[in-house]
């Protein structure tokens, strides 16, 4: 077993290159999840089901590309996604990230890093620290990771979740985007002002009247912040 979770996780391999996709779930096979194998966008859609934990996409597959599918799974569930692509540019990256993928990982790779990258996701993604967290009108619950503004429950991405907990977990404290980028993403790269910036974006607004909580501080990052007449 992988040592994350007793019960075994389900994950949809969809990628096009057989010998890819079979060495791939082979591996996964081996750290004891469950795999679904794709080979085109229209299939890997049509063997989504709410059993399926975690996706690994490949963007340039037939049919439907990497993007489009996660844009409609993005429609109906917020699973962790990992992409694995021959395009390696920023602006594919970015547009990787503006749509919740926890990963981006360019070919080649080493299966056994992106079983590993697996493992963390899930370690993350899974943690738990009963509590509840109450600023202003925002709730988050951090055992079932859901946030709530008046009573009304926000879907926010993994990226989003974790930045917005960390930020109301340390009110008023500052954060650079190279802080929030190496505190989430977990590294560094050439564009990592713009990912961080679309994330918080995004953030903002899903969250409806609290979205003033998060405050730009010119120059430096981002802080959160209960508005004074909330207090």
């Amino acid at each position: 077993m992988n040592g994350v979770d007793e019960v075994k996780k389900t994950i949809l391999v969809v990628e096009d290159e057989k010998t890819i996709n079979d060495v791939l779930s082979e591996y996964l096979l081996h750290s004891g999840y469950i795999t679904i194998q794709a080979f085109d966008g229209l299939e890997g859609l049509m063997k989504f089901n709410k059993d399926v934990s975690l996706i690994i996409l490949d963007i340039m597959i037939p049919k439907l590309n990497g993007f489009e599918v996660l844009k409609e799974i993005r429609k109906k569930s917020d699973i962790p996604a990992l992409i694995l692509s021959s395009l390696g540019d920023e602006e594919n990256i970015l547009k990787g990230y503006d749509l919740g993928v926890d990963e981006y990982i360019s070919k080649p790779f080493s299966p056994k890093i992106i079983v590993k990258k697996v493992d963390a996701i899930f370690h993350r993604y899974h943690q738990t620290n009963p509590k509840i967290i109450q600023k202003g009108t925002l709730q988050i619950l951090t055992e079932s990771r859901d946030v709530f503004v008046q009573d009304v429950k926000i879907n926010l991405t993994k990226k989003e979740y974790d930045i917005l907990l960390l930020m109301a977990e340390n009110e008023k404290s500052v954060f650079s985007r190279d802080a929030l980028l190496n505190r989430i993403w977990g590294y560094d790269y050439y564009g990592a002002d713009r990912v961080v910036d679309s994330c918080v974006k995004r953030l903002r607004k899903k969250m409806l009247s609290t979205n003033t909580y998060i405050k730009t501080v010119f120059g430096v990052g981002y802080k959160f912040e209960v508005d004074q007449d909330e207090v």
